[in-house]
């Protein structure tokens, strides 16, 4: 009884009921974006900055936008975050931590006539770049016990004067022509000829290597703001995008198995076993009773085991509330496997996906 109230109860979070769906349908973001190229940009000002904040969407109409021409605004893994949140899982914790200390950077450089954005038709150019700055450490003072008082030693300084090494060969740009002044719109992902896809770290497990995902037809938004000391910052953020199903499956499955086995097995994995004692205390033998359900086979010539207190890779995968959540929700490519959005969505092939995030000004050196 307890599974089938915790299924249901998953089904409604994630907006699975047919009537629910009905009535929370987000309404799309409107998009008046004409294409517009490098060869439009005539501005030569060119500032940097490093993103201080990602934030994870909490439910499909978090930071969601229109990817596939249907006037409906995309955002799967919203649906995700909220699956995980369920089971108390936080995976925003992680995205704070490694952005905080460096493990994860992303480097923009906005190239225009005016760093402000205030000049109507201004064709303007953003560049996106992961980082290669090493990540700093979590350090307490000596005699200070508490961990509220660490100090980030060799972290990336967010303070407006910071200097940050680019990684020349993720280098991406962005288009877009100033409607609003202090707003940045890039290219519409729907119709643009000149589709953009970049690399983006994002670590939803603390402590653990975050993962690389694939953003095809990405957009970017946001507008200019300033800090206390009157410095231009980049504020209300997004990134949007898809996520091929061959991705999703490769990188997004088996993190979501490494984080629920963390839940019920806190000692660690080795060989497929369990390391230590088993926890499945309070919600954690509410995921076991979900997930550790075994009878599939890993791929490496094991098979998982039921009630073993490791969650698999194909545990997850063969789950039928993940598969619900983790279903394409948008086709972006067609027949030939050429990108090309399609408001009909008769084949999916995609994952939605829409990101927030702040910039803070900093010199990029490339």
């Amino acid at each position: 009884m307890k599974r089938s109230l915790l299924a249901l109860g998953l089904a409604g979070a994630l907006g699975l009921g047919g009537v629910m769906v009905a009535c929370n349908e987000p309404t799309p973001t409107t998009m008046m974006v004409t294409e517009v190229g490098a060869s439009d940009v005539k501005g030569t000002i060119e500032k940097g900055y490093i993103v201080s904040s990602i934030t994870l969407p909490q439910q499909k109409s978090d930071f969601a936008l229109d990817l596939n021409g249907d006037k409906r605004a995309d955002n799967a893994l919203g649906n995700i975050i909220g699956t995980l949140a369920t089971q108390g899982l936080d995976a925003q914790t992680g995205v704070n931590a490694s952005v905080e200390d460096g493990t994860v950077q992303v480097l923009l450089s906005l190239t225009s006539s005016d760093p402000k954005l205030a000049k109507a038709d201004d064709a303007v150019k953003l560049t996106f770049y992961l980082g290669k700055g090493k990540p700093g450490m979590f350090e307490l003072p000596d005699g200070v016990t508490n961990n509220d008082a660490a100090v980030c030693v060799g972290c990336p300084d967010f303070s407006g004067m910071g200097m940050f090494m680019a990684d020349a060969s993720t280098a991406q740009d962005f288009f877009a022509r100033i409607k609003t002044a202090g707003h940045f719109t890039s290219n519409d992902p729907v119709t643009t000829g000149h589709p953009v896809t970049i690399h983006l770290k994002v670590a939803i497990i603390e402590g653990a290597a975050p993962l690389d995902l694939t953003i095809n037809g990405a957009h970017v938004q946001f507008e200019i703001g300033a800090n206390a000391a009157g410095a231009i910052t980049f504020e209300k953020g997004q990134i949007h995008g898809s996520i091929k199903k061959a991705d999703v499956d490769g990188t997004i499955i088996p993190a979501v198995a490494t984080l629920l086995t963390g839940r019920i097995c806190p000692g660690g994995v080795m060989n497929h076993k369990c390391v230590g004692a088993c926890n499945l205390n309070g919600s954690n033998g509410q995921i076991a009773s979900i997930f550790d359900s075994g009878n599939c086979s890993n791929g490496d010539g094991t098979m998982a085991m039921m009630k073993d207190c490791v969650i698999d890779t194909c545990e997850v995968a063969g789950n039928s509330i993940i598969t619900a959540v983790l279903a394409s929700d948008v086709q972006i490519y067609d027949a030939k496997g050429d990108y090309a959005p399609s408001a009909a969505n008769m084949k999916k092939d995609s994952l939605s996906l829409g990101l927030g995030f702040t910039a803070v000004a900093g010199t990029v050196m490339k």
